[in-house]
């Protein structure tokens, strides 16, 4: 391996750890909080859309399985800590709100999660979270496009 293809290298595994150590830091939250990731970022998203949100937002935003949301939405509905009702004109796509006991959940986990998350980004300048948020998303959406087209190699290769 070359000096440039080392260093490469060595960009990736830096990025990975920082990706995968940004995940341990909500996994390990949640789990403090005895809830789960998915159960977590339910309370979040609702406490970020001011108190409602439909569970297809809630699958985008979270970027897991419908599976694995209605799993988590069931069993805080269970618990009594969430409702969910059918949106105007939309009888499919539910939107949950929190009773006054998912309230006081959401007070002591998600909203902590937030003001920290506020605290870190106001660590850096309105300058920096400029430029950090544009480089990551632009980042993310080269990687897209060629996750992209590597399951679409992937998928030609498999029907050949």
């Amino acid at each position: 391996m070359g000096k440039e293809e080392r260093k490469r290298a060595e960009r990736m595994c830096e990025l990975n750890a920082l990706y995968k150590k940004y995940d341990y830091l909500y996994r390990g939250v949640a789990g403090r909080f005895g809830l789960s990731d998915a159960a977590l970022g339910i309370l979040y998203f609702v406490r970020m859309a001011d108190g409602a949100c439909s569970q297809s937002e809630i699958c985008s935003l979270m970027m897991h399985s419908k599976q694995t949301v209605n799993s988590a939405i069931k069993k805080l509905e269970e618990e009594g800590l969430l409702v969910l009702a059918c949106g105007e004109g939309n009888k499919k796509n539910k939107l949950i709100t929190l009773t006054a006991a998912g309230e006081t959940l959401a007070e002591k986990t998600a909203d902590r999660v937030i003001r920290a998350e506020q605290a870190a980004l106001d660590g850096l300048t309105e300058e920096e979270q400029g430029i950090f948020l544009k480089l990551f998303a632009g980042f993310v959406g080269r990687l897209e496009t060629e996750m992209d087209a590597l399951r679409e190699a992937h998928e030609e290769e498999a029907s050949e």
